[in-house]
């Protein structure tokens, strides 16, 4: 009987664990969390959960409930601290140790802060159950609320605490949102929608030092001026939780790195989740990606891999936002291409921006409200195939923007 230990009790730990218990009958699973309770859904957190659609009940994952009938050794609240390759060994916080066969990290990440001094309990930063609590919490009718960061995080927490009543600013310390992996086009159309939404969007403005204004109030000083609000909330991205790899002399960049089949530096080491880096797309770049569903299937991969499977991650990248009545989704790498073509859906206002190389094939898409397209270019992509003529005709030529511009 094998003995398999995951670290991390997020989607991906989750997953892997699940899939191994269905390949296997007689493995010996024991999953690690390091927060309390059982793994719960996390984009939830930024959308539903702030908006009160949700409740903590809703946001546990499929199974989790189910670990003893299955006969999976969850551990909660449980961190560990350390790996021995050569005993093969993983030490926790609470003495305990326990030996594997094969290891899997899934470790995921944590929020990066900002260098500021004087955080104070009205400073919030967004990633576990307990940050989305007090957020929610404080975002009331009228709360003047600022948030640091215009990625996707930060617009779905902008999105839901207008929609709550709030007045919400939104500085971001680049010229555009979404201006990491998101074409031109796509960053003015939903900065469009925020404003429309009645939300203040501060471009180019890079924070500086936060203080206490009052006994409730924070000042955020700008290069040019300050802004006080009730509440501030950051979400200026997150740090791969790398440094149990590192330790235990595992390669790592920016990720742990692993091969198509999950396998670090130690064959018997495995990772899956946002914490990895590994070969992307038909050149094999190794990338790090930030997916929920990207994790939870390559977790699936790790496991099988584990076991001695013959397989291979290969899934393009996907990503997803809701914001007010907008659904966003992401495939691919949507700065890829050489052209872009501008699909309009036919019984609603939704559009898919599309990136193509020469040869007509998708590279990557954004869609808005029109998540059917998502669907065949993903199957597209899939088999390095071209886009249907049928789907070319109903599409217009976009012009790149020169930061759009590959080459």
């Amino acid at each position: 009987m094998q003995a398999f230990v995951i670290i991390g009790g997020g989607l991906a730990g989750h997953k892997a664990a699940l899939e191994l218990r269905r390949l296997s009958d007689d493995a010996q699973i024991t999953l690690l969390g390091e927060e309390p309770g059982l793994p719960y859904d996390r984009p939830p957190l930024t959308k539903d959960f702030l908006l009160g659609e949700i409740d903590e009940a809703g946001l546990t994952l499929s199974n989790a409930e189910n670990y003893e009938q299955k006969k999976i050794d969850f551990r909660a609240g449980v961190r560990a601290t350390r790996v021995d390759r050569g005993a093969r060994i993983v030490a926790t916080a609470d003495g305990a140790t326990l030996s594997y066969d094969k290891l899997l990290l899934a470790t995921g990440s944590r929020v990066r802060k900002m260098p500021l001094e004087g955080e104070r309990e009205n400073l919030h930063y967004i990633r576990t159950l307990d940050d989305a609590k007090r957020i929610r919490s404080a975002l009331g009718q009228g709360a003047r609320v600022t948030v640091v960061g215009g990625g996707f995080i930060g617009l779905e927490v902008a999105a839901a605490a207008r929609s709550l009543g709030c007045d919400v600013t939104v500085v971001e310390a680049r010229d555009r949102l979404l201006s990491r992996g998101m074409p031109r086009l796509v960053s003015d159309y939903i900065e469009g929608v925020h404003r429309e939404n009645g939300v203040d969007v501060m471009l180019a403005s890079v924070p500086g030092s936060i203080v206490a204004e009052g006994p409730r109030q924070l000042r955020l000083n700008l290069p040019d001026g300050s802004l006080v609000s009730d509440v501030v909330i950051v979400g200026i991205g997150i740090v791969p939780n790398t440094e149990l790899a590192s330790e235990a002399g595992l390669e790592v960049e920016n990720g742990i790195v692993v091969d198509a089949q999950c396998r670090t530096s130690d064959p018997d080491i495995f990772a899956a989740g946002e914490v990895t880096r590994h070969p992307s797309g038909p050149s094999g770049q190794l990338r790090r990606i930030e997916s929920w569903r990207h994790a939870g299937n390559q977790a699936a991969i790790a496991a099988a891999s584990m076991l001695g499977e013959d397989v291979a991650f290969d899934d393009p990248p996907y990503l997803w936002s809701d914001q007010y009545d907008l659904n966003i989704q992401s495939l691919g790498d949507p700065l890829a291409g050489t052209r872009q073509l501008l699909h309009r859906a036919a019984k609603s206002d939704g559009w898919t921006l599309v990136s193509v190389n020469d040869a007509m094939q998708p590279m990557g898409a954004v869609a808005i409200n029109n998540g059917r397209d998502i669907s065949m270019l993903r199957r597209v992509i899939l088999k390095g195939g071209r886009l249907p003529e049928s789907f070319v005709d109903e599409c217009e030529a976009v012009r790149l923007s020169s930061e759009d511009a590959v080459g």
